[in-house]
């Protein structure tokens, strides 16, 4: 059962927690809410709120092939320089 001082525990931990830990108690969370009622039924359904966007921005974003960007653009490296060094 779900009770305030678990749900104040995972508010409080929420913020460094890795994304597998915030889905874990979030489908705790879920699964629970039939149970609770009141001022409590709203504080779990707002945790709830919090951890899917924790669990959203803890996400990677993939990175996309493009040409990289360097900080010096008028440095060249020639093709084949780092395959010959190797």
């Amino acid at each position: 059962m779900l009770t305030i001082d678990h749900l104040n525990a995972v508010d409080r931990d929420a913020i460094r927690a890795p994304t597998s830990w915030l889905r874990q108690q979030a489908s705790a969370i879920r699964t629970g809410l039939h149970e609770l009622d009141g001022e409590i039924l709203q504080f779990a359904q707002a945790l709830l709120v919090k951890l899917d966007h924790l669990e959203r921005a803890g996400r990677a974003v993939p990175a996309e092939p493009a040409a990289p960007t360097y900080l010096a653009p008028g440095l060249t490296v020639p093709t084949g320089t780092m395959q010959a060094a190797a």
